[in-house]
């Protein structure tokens, strides 16, 4: 079945919930599989233009207890301000990068990360526009 994730936007808290059902409003989260902070350092390196994505994993943090069989990290504010103003030639670049950058452990297309970027870049936008965070919501 492989790891559930999804990206998604809310108040600030220490302690978020997050009940990725049917109720919760489809225009503040972005549902995928396979994304970890691993694959979202890829992203984030891409994003700043840096080589090394395994050392960026630290900066999404862990915000829910390590022993569980969920977890929420806080996605770091400069992604989110970097997703919400990606579009044209930068796009292609972040997502031919991050398909480099993330090949080993979630081998996808370029056109993949377009695919997740023009869903995630909203979103980013409506979490700058409304003064809440992004989150990812990782589960088993």
């Amino acid at each position: 079945m492989g790891m559930l994730s999804d990206f998604y936007i809310a108040a600030r808290t220490d302690s978020p919930e997050y009940d990725c059902g049917p109720d919760f409003p489809a225009e503040e989260r972005c549902q995928l599989r396979g994304m970890t902070p691993l694959e979202s350092a890829g992203i984030l390196a891409a994003l700043r233009g840096v080589e090394d994505s395994v050392a960026l994993m630290d900066e999404f943090e862990l915000l829910t207890p390590q022993e569980a069989e969920e977890w929420i990290y806080l996605v770091p504010q400069d992604m989110v301000d970097e997703l919400a103003k990606l579009e044209g030639e930068k796009l292609n670049k972040v997502a031919q990068q991050s398909s480099v950058n993330n090949a080993e452990e979630l081998p996808w297309a370029p056109e993949d990360y377009i695919e997740l970027f023009t869903k995630l870049s909203p979103l980013a936008k409506r979490a700058k526009a409304s003064e809440k965070v992004m989150y990812l919501w990782v589960s088993l």
